[in-house]
């Protein structure tokens, strides 16, 4: 195992870990997807999942092109689940093809970017490709949280979890 497989395997569970929290939403309704819970980083099932969305957009965005600014994709208080659903999908596509055409000699290239805040940044690719992954845990817990005070049953997202899966499992549920 290298470098590039260990990035690819973070990335296969964060797919995985996202399509549970998307399928477990799904599961409560668009009343819950849009009621406001309080207390978390964003206040509702729907802006945390589209955060999280628009957050692996900008980071892919960044690596493939470096300081310019992404056009924002949604609505990120107005979205809707299922177009929500199908944008996920079109970024994970995206995300697959980088992440498989990814070479050794890419980690090392240096990415210079701007922050959200308008602070300009310059690290190599193989520091930051795993921000996403670790973001990610971080709402998707927070989503886990809501379902959790819905009533809903909030899916089991544990690393080891997925890699206890065989492939067939893993594919499962589809966005």
């Amino acid at each position: 195992m290298d470098a590039l497989d260990l990035i690819r395997a973070a990335y296969d569970y964060n797919d995985w870990a996202n399509r549970q929290v998307i399928a477990a939403v799904e599961a409560v309704g668009p009343a819950q997807f849009r009621a406001s819970y309080g207390a978390s980083s964003f206040d509702s099932l729907g802006n945390t999942l589209a955060h999280l969305l628009v957050a692996e957009m900008v980071w892919l965005h960044r690596w493939q092109h470096g300081p310019a600014r992404m056009a924002q994709p949604f609505d990120e208080q107005r979205i809707e689940l299922a177009e929500l659903r199908a944008a996920w999908r079109r970024h994970q596509s995206q995300l697959g093809s980088f992440l498989m055409a990814l070479t050794t000699r890419d980690l090392a290239a240096e990415v210079h970017y701007q922050s959200s805040a308008g602070v300009q940044y310059a690290q190599p690719l193989w520091r930051i490709i795993l921000h996403p992954v670790n973001h990610g845990t971080h709402h998707r817990s927070e989503v886990a949280d809501m379902l959790s005070r819905s009533g809903a049953r909030a899916p089991w997202l544990e690393m080891i979890q997925f890699e206890r899966l065989s492939e067939a499992e893993r594919s499962t549920p589809a966005m």
